[in-house]
């Protein structure tokens, strides 16, 4: 397993996604870990994360451990607070190993977002809640931008159809 570590004070590498960014600010990782050995050096792992449209204009410093870690196929396993029991999902589907969706899946994160929204963010589909995050989205397409102008090509993007739905069309 590598694991890397890096500290940067850039608010520009944070995690979070659409709906979580329109009710908290960004989250700023200080660790990644990465769950088998990569087959590059730090390096190249720092300009992977950091590096490929700018140099970073913050240091970022990465640290890994190498150990030689041979990985299972054994399903994952999902807890958090609000759940009674662990779940085991199958990592190749993403589903449980009797074939539901995971609790942690896109239409029950969407049904906590419902709860946790203010009113003016509640919208009837997930499509509609994460095109409410104007400043994600707009970081989000200058990083596309600069990505495309980079000679990276173009990102990758679900289909609509993954992303557009209401609660009442999904079984949670």
């Amino acid at each position: 397993m590598t694991r890397m570590r890096f500290h940067c004070t850039s608010e520009i590498e944070c995690v979070q996604g659409a709906l979580l960014s329109t009710v908290m600010h960004p989250i700023l990782p200080h660790s990644i870990f990465f769950g088998s050995q990569a087959p590059v050096s730090d390096a190249s792992l720092l300009f992977a994360l950091f590096g490929r449209i700018e140099p970073p204009q913050n240091p970022c410093k990465v640290e890994s451990i190498k150990n030689n870690i041979i990985l299972s196929s054994s399903p994952a396993h999902v807890w958090t607070r609000d759940m009674e029991h662990v779940e085991m999902l199958n990592i190749d589907s993403g589903r449980t190993n009797k074939g539901s969706p995971s609790r942690l899946c896109k239409a029950a994160i969407y049904e906590a977002f419902l709860k946790l929204a203010p009113e003016g963010l509640k919208c009837s589909t997930y499509m509609e809640a994460k095109q409410k995050a104007v400043a994600y989205n707009e970081a989000k397409r200058v990083l596309y931008e600069q990505m495309e102008a980079a000679g990276l090509g173009k990102w990758q993007t679900k289909p609509s159809k993954l992303v557009d739905f209401s609660l009442d069309s999904f079984d949670v």
